[in-house]
């Protein structure tokens, strides 16, 4: 005849194997995450490397911009220097030319 197990030993022996098979499932899952990068994560990469790159350009940009600004302001006090050096000789009175009658 077969023996009648108890309700505890039932109880047991569902635990324990209940047990085993969460973690088996868990320790499965948790290497299938650990496995390959999807495309989400890829895509993310991506993105982190286009911002990058634009980031990068965008300051080369700016640094040449500042770089034409301060030159042509130099050329705007040069300008501005031999405009008031022209008005000066102009307005000399031994600079003039005699004039012919």
């Amino acid at each position: 005849m077969d023996r009648i197990q108890p309700r505890e030993e039932i109880e047991n022996e569902t635990g324990i194997s209940g047990f085993f098979f969460v973690m088996f499932i868990a320790f499965v899952f948790g290497l299938a995450g650990c496995q390959q990068e999807g495309t989400a994560e890829k895509a993310g990469q991506k993105i982190d490397q286009a911002a990058e790159s634009a980031g990068k350009k965008v300051e080369k940009a700016s640094e040449a911009v500042i770089t034409k600004a301060e030159k042509a302001a130099e050329n705007m006090d040069d300008a501005a220097i031999t405009a008031l050096i022209k008005a000066e000789i102009l307005s000399d009175p031994l600079s003039r030319c005699p004039r012919s009658k």
